[in-house]
This record gives structure tokens, C-alpha cells and sequence, in this order.
């Protein structure tokens, strides 16, 4: 029997939110999504005033993207911060991808606790899921 992916995993993704704050957990995606779909990136909380301000034309393309890795005045600098060179600067970071994702991109998941990505391995074999704290948390905050 077929299934859909994205709809089994989003499933799977929600049972979690719903039983536990501490299990949430986000989608893991093809990085060709970054480029091969129409892409915003914004340095923090999409839907912030900081961000809506900045026309989403203006968060489009390579440029938009370098932006969430660079320093912010005023703020610690990523080094103080222990943020590493595959982390965006702000926690709070988002891309924002605009039409569907095809289940094609999906790869599985990344668990916020090691115990619920290693539960979720056996539980769903379809599927990769892996721990990965950076994507969570940051050592100290912007």
C-alpha cells in the first residue's frame, strides 16, 4: 500500500508535540529545497516586526541567506555565544518556503531529545530520525 510521507510524518511529528513539550521535533528536508523552491529568509521570528518590516522580496535569494549567519550590532558575537558555523546566528531564524514541499524532499526528522529520537527509530523504520541539540537550543541567548 502507498502512503504519503509528509502526511505520515507530520502525524507522527504532532503525537509527539502532543504528548510532550520536551519531544517536539522538526521536519529534515533535502537542502535543495533552499534552492529549488521559492525560498524567504529571515533572521529571526517570522512573524516579528523586526522581520515583517523587511519587504519579502528583500528576504529572497543568497544574500538573504548569508544574512542569517552573520553577527548582529549590538548583540554578542557568535563566538560568544557557542553558535556553530552550520547554525544561524539567531535562534529564532526561519526560512519560510512558499507552495508545497513534496514528500521528495522530506528525509525524516530531528528530535529535540536523543531518547525520543531513538524511540521514534523504532517505532516508525520508514523513516530517519536523528538528535541534533543545536537546532534547539543555543548556549546562550541573543
Amino acid at each position: 500500500m502507498l502512503f504519503n510521507r509528509a502526511s505520515q510524518l507530520q502525524d507522527v511529528l504532532q503525537i509527539e508535540t502532543r504528548e510532550s513539550r520536551n519531544r517536539m521535533g522538526c521536519y529534515w528536508l533535502e537542502a535543495a529545497v533552499l534552492w529549488e523552491k521559492d525560498c524567504a529568509f529571515c533572521v529571526s521570528n517570522a512573524a516579528s516586526n523586526e522581520v515583517t518590516a523587511i519587504p519579502i522580496q528583500n528576504r529572497k535569494g543568497p544574500a538573504a541567506f548569508n544574512r542569517l549567519f552573520e553577527e548582529f550590532a549590538g548583540k554578542p558575537i557568535r563566538a560568544e555565544l557557542g553558535i556553530s558555523d552550520d547554525c544561524p546566528t539567531n535562534p529564532q531564524a526561519e526560512v519560510l518556503v512558499f507552495g508545497n514541499i513534496e514528500s521528495s524532499y522530506i528525509i525524516g526528522a530531528v528530535a529535540q531529545k536523543k531518547e525520543t529520537a531513538e524511540s521514534l527509530k523504532v517505532q516508525y523504520p520508514n523513516f530517519q530520525f536523528v538528535y541534533h541539540r543545536a537546532l534547539f537550543f543555543c548556549s546562550k541567548r541573543l
